[in-house]
């Protein structure tokens, strides 16, 4: 008898042990079905459709201009970047949805400013959506 009673305890251990696993590997589960669902539901949506612009992550840096290329609507921007303490230079690209804050356009731009852009990436390159000068004051 005391042996079924061991018995018993051992089963309800591992059963238990069993069932936490279980709950484990559900939790873990969901929780990389959610992060693929939302992968999924990003990289389905392709091309430049609005709802394309709006799936991708917008980023910001701050840094200063290098120079300017207006018939290339871009810039060449000269930031430090945070995670390798670098001084790097990254070219930044213009479209006709990026709003310009300080100046009128990349035209009025000049070697030397700072500015802050928020932009995305799209197609393998850095598209602003904000180009923000900053101001003397």
């Amino acid at each position: 008898m005391k042996h079924v009673g061991l018995w018993a305890a051992v089963m309800v251990m591992a059963l238990s042990g069993m069932a936490t696993a279980q709950e484990n590997e559900l939790i873990a589960g969901e929780a990389l079905t959610e992060k693929a669902l939302g992968e999924a539901q990003v990289s389905s949506v392709v091309g430049d459709t609005e709802e394309a612009q709006e799936a991708i992550p917008s980023q910001w840096v701050w840094g200063e201009v290098a120079s300017v290329d207006v018939a290339g609507n871009s810039l060449l921007l000269k930031y430090l970047e945070y995670e390798t303490a670098e001084e790097v230079t990254r070219t930044v690209y213009a479209d006709d949805k990026t709003v310009f804050q300080g100046v009128l356009g990349l035209a009025d731009l000049e070697t030397g400013m700072h500015v802050t852009i928020d932009y995305k990436e799209k197609g393998g390159r850095c598209v602003a959506d904000i180009i923000d000068v900053e101001t003397g004051t």
